[in-house]
């Protein structure tokens, strides 16, 4: 059990480094924020998503909830939030 928990921290250590340097986009309001070039999407309270684009392959991510702390590694050129905070990182 004491490794696994190590070997989840080294991962999440690894995790956050791909997060800097880059140039996060912040959103917080319930406006569209288009022309993005994410590739992860961070949470920092629990968000609702009104709309997103590219969709990913399958359901629809609107109505989903990004729970606070909570890192999608995706495609992010457009967001719309219907409540919640979130930075889009950016190439």
């Amino acid at each position: 059990m004491l490794g696994q928990k190590k070997a989840n921290d080294a991962t999440q250590k690894l995790l956050d480094k791909a997060l800097l340097n880059t140039k996060p986009h912040f959103v917080s309001d319930q406006t569209a924020h288009s022309d993005l070039t994410g590739y992860a999407v961070k949470a920092i309270e629990d968000t609702v998503i009104a709309a997103f684009e590219p969709l990913p392959k399958g359901n629809t991510l609107v109505g989903e909830t990004i729970k606070a702390g909570d890192v999608w590694y995706l495609q992010c050129t457009s967001i719309t939030l219907t409540s919640g905070a979130v930075f889009v990182h950016q190439l």
